[in-house]
């Protein structure tokens, strides 16, 4: 794929779907549900129909950072707790 604006979609979708399956993990509905915001706002902002290109931006690296922040988060404090995980 030559368009970043196709591939950025195309990990819209992708997140949606991670987001989806992290409803039954212990990473809690709240941060799976915003993924799944993160993921169809991704998609949106890929449409050429797309209206404020620049403030859908901004809003969607906003959001994204905090989605991406609490996984990781989540992922660290899930190491911590579990030391199956970290040997």
């Amino acid at each position: 794929m030559n368009n970043p604006i196709v591939a950025s979609a195309f990990i819209g979708v992708g997140v949606v779907f991670v987001s989806l399956a992290m409803r039954k993990a212990p990473f809690g509905r709240g941060l799976a549900y915003l993924g799944v915001v993160v993921g169809a706002h991704n998609v949106l902002r890929a449409l050429p129909f797309a209206p404020y290109p620049f403030a859908m931006g901004v809003i969607f690296l906003g959001v994204s950072s905090v989605w991406i922040l609490g996984v990781g988060y989540r992922l660290y404090r899930l190491a911590r707790v579990s030391p199956a995980l970290t040997s």
